[in-house]
């Protein structure tokens, strides 16, 4: 009896041996099939990082070289020059169009401290685009905003300016500029305006 419980208990404890062998097995083939999928997919993701790296570099490359041509083409003097210059812009990014105004318009030295180049706008869709893209491109800064009043405007049309003006994070140098009398001193309201030129000066 004694014979057979030494055997049981030898069984057993073989069993159990055996079960924690395969169970530590199983643990470091999982353990080992982690650390794999891990080393993996950081491998692809350098992979990935290293194109993302390459095509941000070959795209600054080539927007820089056509930056390059834009700026060597002068401002046109004739109707030649003009039609050459529109073809060249004709169908690129606005970025490159804004770029080269700013180039030639405003950090040309020759030109001191005066601003040929402004944004001129009603502030309806296409001029807020125009707005958005100087933003957008870091040249809001430097180019200033003009914009009539006619001083028939409705109320909403003056809030949507400081609305517009709140909107971007660089400060809008806008000019408001308005009718002039016939002394060519500026007129302040619609009462003024009607005075110098009547209610009836739209008909």
């Amino acid at each position: 009896a004694s014979d057979m419980s030494s055997s049981s208990t030898a069984s057993s404890r073989f069993t159990m041996f055996r079960q924690n062998k395969a169970v530590k097995w199983i643990l470091g083939a999982v353990v080992k099939l982690v650390i794999m999928s891990v080393l993996l997919r950081m491998q692809r993701q350098r992979k990935v990082d290293d194109s993302t790296n390459d095509n941000a570099t070959s795209g600054s490359s080539a927007e820089n070289k056509q930056l390059d041509k834009l700026y060597a083409m002068p401002l046109p003097t004739t109707p030649q020059e003009l039609s050459e210059v529109n073809g060249e812009l004709a169908g690129l990014d606005p970025e490159f169009i804004l770029k080269w105004a700013h180039h030639h318009l405003h950090d040309s030295p020759e030109l001191g401290d005066s601003h040929p180049l402004v944004q001129a706008t009603s502030f309806g869709p296409t001029g807020l685009v125009i707005l958005d893209h100087l933003a957008l491109h870091n040249l809001l800064d430097t180019i200033p905003v003009v914009t009539m009043d006619t001083l028939h405007l409705f109320q909403e049309s003056y809030t949507f300016y400081e609305t517009v003006q709140s909107h971007y994070k660089s400060p809008l140098h806008l000019t408001i500029t308005k009718p002039l009398d016939m002394i060519e001193e500026p007129l302040m309201s619609k009462a003024e305006f009607e005075d110098a030129y009547s209610a009836n000066l739209w008909k």
